[in-house]
């Protein structure tokens, strides 16, 4: 565990020079160890003195990477190493904190605030929603209203901030698991991503989006199957691009997939329309045509019409 090797190497990738030599200066095991217990012993304190609410709210902002109150004596040891106090408190609270396997619906209604106060303020670090996505949601129906007006606005936000579509994606998935009225939401979605540059859809982490794929019905995926965005037999660019990610997802090898098997099974039994991939594979634009063909590795594509 070297947490301030960690932070001066992000410091150095981040162009900030100064402050990466500055941390650099300081590693060793013996100022690990001591900087780790000031730290330890700190927030052991704020533990003790905080309710429970108090607390819990602490250890979700940690996880999303937004502001926390931190304990005051923490300031002096971060101005010395040129970093802020939040910054200490996330280099060495997640060595700490073990992953947490369910969340209420407050707090999930908790994260969807802070997202929407991050696209807001249109904030350079993104809320790292992939950090409690891991985790089962309690979604009672304010909940998921309140994540349908999330997604709205992420949908809405999208073109003016593509970085989001990590948050976009992940939500919609984690709605479409709980409401069967989340499949009349893709339309939208669809329409967002067709208006993005196409490299932007490398970034989406295909082993993330199969840890949560799997807990969609395979009936809100098959009815998803059938909406396309377009007119007939010509897919929504939108839908070509959202279904790479899905197919991806399904087909690649995965770490997890044992874990639940049958599921998986389920998930690669569904069946897109293989004329929407080959409406697509003479296109001019090479992305366009490996969507097209990814769309015909998840259908009944049959060989005599290559003929």
């Amino acid at each position: 565990m070297w947490p301030l090797l960690a932070l001066a190497v992000d410091r150095q990738l981040e162009g900030k020079q100064e402050t990466a030599k500055l941390l650099a200066s300081s590693i060793s095991a013996p100022q690990e160890l001591a900087v780790n217990d000031m730290v330890y012993n700190a927030i052991h304190r704020f533990a003790k003195s905080a309710t429970e609410e108090e607390w819990a709210e602490f250890i979700l902002n940690h996880r999303l990477g937004t502001e926390i109150a931190n304990p005051p004596e923490l300031n002096t040891i971060a101005q010395n190493l040129g970093i802020t106090a939040i910054d200490l408190v996330y280099a060495y609270v997640s060595y700490w904190i073990a992953d947490k396997t369910t969340y209420t619906s407050k707090e999930v209604q908790h994260i969807f605030s802070e997202i929407e106060k991050a696209i807001e303020n249109q904030r350079e670090k993104q809320v790292h929603i992939h950090l409690v996505t891991d985790a089962k949601w309690v979604m009672d129906e304010g909940t998921v209203d309140r994540g349908k007006r999330l997604l709205k606005i992420l949908v809405d936000r999208l073109p003016q901030q593509p970085s989001a579509i990590n948050l976009l994606v992940g939500l919609y998935i984690k709605l479409l698991a709980t409401d069967a009225d989340a499949v009349r939401l893709v339309l939208p979605l669809y329409n967002a991503l067709s208006q993005l540059n196409k490299s932007v859809f490398d970034e989406v982490p295909s082993w993330w989006i199969a840890d949560h794929i799997v807990d969609v019905p395979l009936r809100q995926l098959t009815e998803l199957c059938k909406l396309t965005g377009g007119e007939e037999r010509v897919p929504d660019q939108g839908f070509l691009a959202f279904w790479e990610i899905i197919i991806n997802a399904i087909l690649a090898p995965h770490r997890y997939h044992a874990q639940g098997a049958s599921k998986w099974k389920k998930l690669k039994s569904l069946r897109l329309d293989w004329r929407l991939g080959m409406s697509c594979v003479d296109h001019a634009d090479v992305t366009v045509r490996r969507w097209g063909i990814t769309v015909i590795t998840l259908s009944d594509f049959p060989i005599r019409a290559l003929c």
